[in-house]
């Protein structure tokens, strides 16, 4: 039974349920003036409003659930109100809610809270629960949360806050103070129930500089609560230890889930759809993602997700937990039961000086670990594990792989895998791809595993969907041969769970199995499904015919035939000598940009039907015959390459004698005789002509 999403959706129903009727606070300006200010409704005054339900300053009386707007005001809210020390009462520093509150903005790009302290330093928001009251909470009115006393399963009588976050990017907070003893969440510190949808937790730090005895958590995120993570960023935050020589390390560049910090909930993680890349933990473990263990679980799943482009730095030689984890860090004590769930996602980039480039472990007997559908290739580990290392502290638990890809990663020992000491800590469930399991010993049924073979992946790049991915090209030998349809196919977890529908992209792209191998319908190994399909492109010019001056049009077009999807859809087109890039015309999806009269399109996704278009503007600076070529190349189809071509001049007939005719050069007419060569097969019928002489 698959206990983390048993919970996660009792949590999303209950939350759903038990919201009460909302108010509505609109914030009118980006300042952060001192509480209170009647000339204006600012964002701190805002939440003080609801977490007191009184009016603060030019803000209304919040009551119970509030629903806090921020308009598009033309800027970043910005927080100024400088830290007071450790403080926890909204006044100063960071932003305190202890109230149920929906904080809606405009979209990551547009809605941006800030902190720009001019002394000291701080999150950007923190969420308490009823027991933090006496830690200097002003003034809080906790509203029951559904389900009442131990909403996450404690039983204790605790009241925690729901809080929502859509469309906003929290940025620049550097956290240096404690909650319940556990140090860390440099931008958000959550120990409520928290759910963040289309938003950026980004630019954040979390250090122990001023607290140097403690371990320090969340560069990003700290979750002590319960926390969704929906079509989110989290990215180039930082983790920080400076006493890592005295044993103090950090945890979690990005994020960090940690079951030490709260008395009053068990802590669960679920990040869907969401990129967690470009964090660092510097002296410590788990680059992007850090899950930790300590009294409590904290339960986790990383569904149709991207971890990539992580690191850890500051590797200590005689200290064996760091630079541990470059992607995804995952430690829990002998006696734990703690549960970590990949699934259709892709682990890709990540670097550690140490052991476990894309994924560490170390957790006892009764934990649950489980990679299911996903892709964990490219990452890099110094020493051991460069895909996936299982420390020598873990006492019989495993890790469990099932319809996944280890491929192309590079550490001293076990480049795709290692399990340090122990055979058998990593058992293959069945139908994975494991490129190089040298120093890997693997147990279990291991039924339709592949190894030493290349799974042929394209490169880390937006294939569709909100994530990026790592397509399977033409001819992978991972195509349809994960678990068979009969025997469970590809699903969510291995006992029991549900099946999977789409792959990492999410809908529309389906989890194809109508191919058949050996009679059994499959999907693929790891996390991408590949779409047979067929494109269709041609390049064109608006002339054939052009003078030294002349502004000349190409049109490139890409029509996908069907019936699947073309990813990676890239168009490259080399300018000739005689001329040179002017501008684009249309472009109607994707980009294109121009280096050095080199164009490259990147056109992205394709579906079943759909036609790119792109116009191409060029000056022509030479006389002659002018030649383009351009190629498109996606991740299902061989390339294709297209030619335009014209000519500076007009167009005679060999062998029927010179027929004049006038081209106009400015105020003086001239005849030019031209060869008439023949037709290039190019599928386009051009006419290719040269000069042969002037007169």
């Amino acid at each position: 039974m698959k206990k983390t999403l048993i919970l996660l959706c009792s949590l999303f129903t209950l939350a759903v349920a038990g919201r009460a009727q909302a108010d509505t606070i609109t914030v009118d300006t980006l300042t952060d003036p001192p509480i209170p200010d009647a000339t204006v409704c600012s964002l701190r005054q805002a939440i003080q409003a609801a977490n007191t339900d009184t009016a603060v300053g030019g803000c209304p009386t919040g009551n119970g659930d509030d629903i806090i707007e921020l308009p598009d005001l033309g800027g970043p809210y910005v927080l100024t109100e400088n830290p007071a020390g450790f403080q926890n009462d909204n006044f100063t520093g960071d932003l305190d809610i202890c109230s149920n509150i929906t904080i809606n903005g405009q979209g990551l790009d547009t809605t941006v809270i800030r902190t720009q302290f001019n002394n000291g330093m701080d999150r950007v928001l923190q969420i308490f629960n009823e027991v933090d009251t006496g830690n200097g909470v002003f003034g809080c009115t906790f509203t029951p949360a559904p389900g009442g006393a131990g909403v996450g399963g404690a039983g204790n009588g605790c009241i925690v806050p729901i809080v929502e976050i859509n469309g906003v990017t929290l940025e620049n907070g550097h956290a240096i103070d404690t909650f319940n003893g556990v140090l860390g969440g440099g931008g958000i510190l959550n120990a409520g129930v928290l759910t963040l949808n289309d938003s950026s937790v980004s630019g954040n730090t979390a250090d122990n500089s001023q607290i140097p005895d403690l371990n320090v958590y969340g560069g990003g995120l700290l979750n002590l609560g319960q926390a969704v993570l929906a079509r989110s960023l989290v990215q180039n935050n930082s983790v920080v230890s400076q006493t890592f020589n005295n044993g103090f390390s950090s945890f979690g560049g990005g994020i960090a889930c940690n079951g030490d910090g709260d008395v009053c909930q068990q802590p669960l993680m679920f990040i869907n759809n969401s990129q967690v890349n470009g964090n660092m933990a510097d002296s410590g473990s788990g680059g992007g993602i850090g899950v930790f263990a300590g009294f409590q679980n904290c339960n986790t799943e990383v569904l149709r997700s991207a971890v990539y482009d992580n690191q850890v730095v500051g590797f200590t030689a005689n200290t064996s937990n760091f630079g541990t984890g470059g992607g995804i860090s995952h430690v829990a004590g002998d006696a734990s039961t703690q549960e970590f769930f990949l699934v259709d996602s892709t682990v890709s980039g990540n670097m550690t000086p140490q052991e476990g480039g894309g994924f560490f472990e170390s957790s006892g007997q009764a934990t649950v670990v489980e990679l299911l559908s996903s892709t964990i290739a490219f990452n890099d580990a110094g020493t051991a594990g460069g895909g996936v290392f299982r420390s020598r502290d873990a006492l019989d638990g495993t890790i469990s792989l099932l319809n996944t890809i280890l491929s192309n990663n590079a550490a001293v020992q076990g480049p795709d895998c290692f399990n340090q000491d122990n055979p058998g800590m990593i058992t293959s469930v069945g139908y994975n791809l494991i490129q190089d399991p040298t120093d890997c010993v693997v147990d279990g049924p291991q039924t339709g595993d592949i190894t030493g073979q290349d799974p042929l992946l394209g490169a880390l790049m937006n294939n569709g969907g909100l994530t990026p991915t790592h397509a399977l090209t033409t001819g992978s030998p991972a195509l349809d041969m994960a678990r068979p349809v009969a025997d469970g196919g590809c699903v969510d977890a291995i006992n029991g769970g549900a099946e999977l529908l789409f792959d990492q992209r999410d809908d529309p792209f389906d989890r194809t199995v109508a191919a058949v191998i050996g009679g059994q319908p499959r999907c693929d190994i790891g996390a991408y499904e590949f779409s047979p399909t067929a494109i269709d492109s041609s390049k064109t010019v608006n002339t054939p015919t052009a003078e030294v001056g002349d502004i000349v049009t190409y049109t490139i077009t890409v029509t996908n035939l069907g019936p699947g999807q073309a990813t990676g859809v890239t168009i490259t087109d080399p300018l000739p000598a005689e001329v040179n890039f002017s501008s684009f015309g249309t472009i109607s999806q994707g980009t294109c940009v121009n280096n050095a009269d080199v164009i490259t399109c990147d056109i992205g996704t394709l579906m079943d039907g759909e036609v790119a278009t792109v116009e191409v503007n060029v000056l022509v600076v030479a006389e002659g015959e002018v030649v383009n070529q351009a190629t498109i190349t996606t991740n299902e189809t061989e390339p294709q390459n297209r030619t335009a071509t014209f000519v500076t001049g007009a167009i005679f007939v060999e062998g029927s004698g010179i027929l004049p005719c006038s081209l106009q050069r400015g105020p003086v007419a001239a005849h030019v005789p031209f060869v008439l060569m023949g037709l290039m097969g190019f599928g386009l019928g051009i006419l290719v002509v040269k000069r042969v002489g002037r007169r």
